[in-house]
């Protein structure tokens, strides 16, 4: 199961996170998102939180991380 869906409307990279953002889901997230705002030049992020039932300190540092990419 992916841990995540990317969408990037306009200026706006949509990440919604299908599973809990821990150390096993981190890396791939983080990844894909970087990624994706490499290729797109997004200027704003939103997180979806919807299917999060926990998030690890590993999961607060992929938010903290887009966030400085993005400000």
């Amino acid at each position: 199961m992916q841990a995540a869906e990317y969408e990037v409307k306009n200026d706006v990279l949509v990440i919604r996170l299908k599973a809990d953002l821990d150390h096993h889901t981190a890396v791939s997230v983080r990844e894909a998102a970087d990624a994706l705002l490499a290729r797109s030049h997004a200027k704003h992020i939103l997180f979806d939180f919807t299917g999060v039932e926990f998030m690890d300190s590993s999961g607060i540092g992929v938010i903290m991380g887009r966030y400085r990419q993005v400000i």
